[in-house]
């Protein structure tokens, strides 16, 4: 059992923001399956139905791992800004 909660994302119109996956290098892809199944058995990452969709970007830090960032620029730029 996970503990998630649903989020209403307020933005300025009603046009979704689906930006279509970059692509993921072949020497990577195992390696960022693999990661993924983690986060998914750990319960942080839960499988989506959301129409919304923004691209993951891969980074290896200096000790040579792995790092994976959701690059949400396009729907923060349509978000209303909060005080």
């Amino acid at each position: 059992m996970h503990n998630y909660s649903c989020h209403k994302i307020q933005t300025t119109d009603d046009t979704l923001v689906a930006q279509r996956h970059w692509r993921i290098p072949p020497n990577l892809l195992a390696e960022v399956k693999q990661h993924l199944q983690e986060l998914l058995d750990k319960g942080v990452i839960v499988l989506s139905q959301s129409d919304y969709a923004s691209p993951i970007v891969l980074v290896r830090n200096k000790s040579g791992a792995l790092r994976m960032f959701i690059n949400y620029r396009l729907l923060n730029a349509k978000c209303h800004k909060e005080r």
